[in-house]
């Protein structure tokens, strides 16, 4: 149940991110029969950013590899977890393909600012 709450949460602050940049995005999400998933994929100016929340600390098990999936649109995933990451470790390298990022900032996003697409550089704003 916490999983979800948190998960709307996210949903939440993305919706938000846009709204009060008059911006609009696609947000979908990403399950097979197996039990694999990508809970968010926000698609913008033709880049994807996979994001994967997670409860605790953010590890490998459980991140679908996106080398199966991806092509050259997608952005670096990104495993943003409700546990406060240190912001001199961030982005680490969770697993091939996947960084962590801090909940707050939703700069890695597609299209957020000056850094350009989802390049984590971006205007840093909620």
């Amino acid at each position: 149940m916490a999983g979800a709450i948190y998960e709307t949460q996210v949903c939440g602050e993305l919706l938000r991110h846009d709204r009060h940049r008059a911006r609009e995005r696609d947000i979908t999400y990403w399950r097979t029969r197996d039990g694999e998933e990508i809970d968010f994929l926000v698609e913008s100016a033709g880049r994807i950013c996979p994001i994967d929340l997670k409860m605790g600390t953010p590890d490998a098990r459980g991140l679908p590899r996106l080398e199966r999936m991806s092509d050259s649109r997608w952005d670096v995933g990104r495993v943003v977890s409700l546990l406060h990451l240190a912001p001199d470790s961030l982005p680490a390298t969770i697993a091939a393909g996947w960084q962590g990022a801090s909940a707050p900032d939703l700069s890695f996003l597609p299209g957020s600012g000056r850094g350009g697409a989802g390049n984590g550089a971006g205007d840093g704003a909620r």
